[in-house]
């Protein structure tokens, strides 16, 4: 006797055929693992272009005697390199954690786990991101207006500000846009396995 599992708001719909449980868990939670691993995967790949980007990246003079931006980029460096190691922790753990007890229970809690920690990181890292823009458009701002041969008038400001909120709104989207082609696709894989063991216990 084979076993379907089928769930109607699945995204890419897909038929599992399985002769028991037991063959199924064997199958989501090989496809669990490798979830896991690529996450790490991917976290580690974009801790490491961060780190070099910012060993190419020379401190703004004005950020040196802005105490308040200073101690902010500090926070964000701290969520830029703390946060992907930590995550990448989190989800070693969890490969260690779903071999170890080996069962329907502890798998379908583990994805569940991963799948808000996925969330809450996605959104950390985008907050970080915003930050960084804002700090650049305030530094854009004094600078812009510590220069005497520009015309400081309404007009040059109203301009100035314009051009700063489109340029936040065309790099957050296109920061969106490359973790939604990245995680995205392991949030929709993670919640096919979630959906495929809930309706089996």
């Amino acid at each position: 006797m084979k076993l379907r599992f089928f769930k109607d708001n699945y995204t890419n719909r897909n038929n599992f055929d399985f002769k028991n449980r037991e063959e199924l868990y064997v199958f989501i939670q090989k496809k669990a693992i490798k979830t896991f691993g690529l996450i790490i995967f991917v976290n580690l790949l974009k801790l490491f272009l961060f780190i070099s980007i910012s060993l190419m990246v020379d401190d703004s003079e004005e950020l040196k005697v802005n105490c308040f931006l200073d101690t902010l980029l500090k926070i964000v460096d701290f969520v830029f390199i703390v946060f992907p190691i930590a995550f990448s922790i989190v989800c070693a753990y969890f490969i260690y954690f779903v071999k170890l007890k080996n069962n329907f229970e502890t798998l379908l809690q583990s994805i569940s786990f991963i799948k808000k920690s996925l969330n809450f990181y996605v959104l950390s890292i985008l907050s970080a991101y915003l930050v960084i823009i804002y700090i650049t458009m305030y530094l854009t701002i004094i600078t812009s207006t510590n220069e005497p041969d520009l015309n400081n008038g309404f007009s040059f400001y109203f301009i100035l500000i314009v051009t700063c909120l489109i340029s936040t709104i065309f790099i957050l989207f296109v920061m969106w846009i490359i973790y939604k082609l990245t995680y995205s696709i392991f949030l929709k894989k993670l919640n096919s396995y979630y959906y495929i063991l809930k309706n089996t216990l």
